[in-house]
């Protein structure tokens, strides 16, 4: 894809005037305000995690990027207050979801595993405004699930995940929910069956979908490759959002290249020390950005062959592949 194909298409998906404007202030975070989990699942990076003196984000941290956050309320498309940890281990995530709202950031989600999630904290979770919640459960079969996301019982799980529809429901509130399998072998056999169970549950604005597991920036010690049939492009020149869409910042303030970069490899900065506009319009970022319109994807180590951002790996509506419409 030429330079200028490439900086207008990923203007449209941005919804700006130019991709200039795209580097006044990041449109997408992803903050973990909690990195430990409960599980140890086998296509996660949990073994491979920096140990750290504290798992949780301090107030004087999470307070600093709320009030960096307000000045561009009507800028900002949306806040995951979760990354790579289980995001209800935080206790005061409902609080955290409220200071956002407060602020009037237009749309707050985040992913959770949904082990956590009693009737009382889906009835926290809801009245704090959130917007949208994405749970992740990957087969259909007891089985299946408890050799994937090992720790967790399916049963507690899916309960609770229609225990919040339920309430959702009942109660009026308007958040949405995306429930999504990640994709490998030992589940691709379930998909279909997966999707129409969930589908028996979800309203109009919800989502069930499945998305291929991933090498997370070709990192993952433990990947294993989806052998069953997918279709995959070539994404070894093609250019990434990412770098001008979405900011990460980890439970510590650090902020990696992106969403893959669990091990901050390209450490563009921490919010701890610079403020986040400072970091989006640094040389780090600058570098990395020229690189990839210039077609050296290939020579930046995460960056080889990732299908992340590529909505062709989606597949949703009975497993047809958006892409073959």
């Amino acid at each position: 894809m030429a330079v200028h194909e490439a900086i207008t298409k990923m203007a449209q998906e941005l919804n700006v005037g130019t991709i200039t404007e795209a580097l006044s202030f990041p449109k997408f975070f992803e903050v973990e305000t909690v990195n430990a989990c409960n599980a140890s699942c086998n296509m996660c990076t949990i073994q491979q995690w920096k140990k750290r003196n504290s798992y949780l984000m301090t107030n004087g941290l999470w307070n600093k990027f709320l009030d960096e956050v307000k000045d561009y309320a009507s800028w900002i498309d949306r806040v995951n207050v979760s990354r790579d940890g289980e995001p209800l281990l935080d206790l005061h995530l409902e609080d955290k979801i409220r200071g956002l709202k407060k602020n009037t950031i237009r749309f707050v989600t985040l992913a959770t595993n949904a082990s956590l999630l009693s009737a009382d904290r889906a009835r926290l979770l809801l009245d704090s405004g959130l917007d949208d919640i994405m749970f992740s459960v990957d087969a259909v079969k007891k089985e299946t699930f408890e050799k994937i996301r090992i720790g967790l019982k399916f049963e507690e799980v899916v309960k609770n995940c229609i225990n919040f529809l339920k309430l959702r429901d009942a109660g009026g509130y308007k958040t949405t929910v995306r429930v999504r399998m990640v994709l490998q072998d030992q589940n691709f056999d379930e998909l279909e069956e997966w999707m129409c169970y969930w589908r028996e549950f979800l309203r109009e604005g919800d989502r069930a979908y499945a998305k291929p597991a991933h090498s997370w920036g070709n990192q993952l010690e433990s990947y294993l490759k989806i052998t069953k049939t997918i279709k995959r492009k070539d994404y070894s020149g093609a250019s990434c959002i990412s770098p001008w869409s979405t900011m990460v910042v980890k439970v510590n303030g650090d902020i990696p290249l992106c969403p893959m970069d669990y091990k901050c490899t390209k450490l563009m900065g921490n919010v701890g020390r610079n403020t986040i506009k400072q970091i989006w319009g640094s040389e780090g970022f600058s570098q990395i950005r020229e690189k990839l319109l210039s077609g050296g994807r290939n020579n930046i180590a995460l960056c080889r062959n990732c299908y992340l951002w590529d909505r062709d790996t989606v597949i949703e509506d009975e497993g047809s592949y958006l892409n073959e419409r």
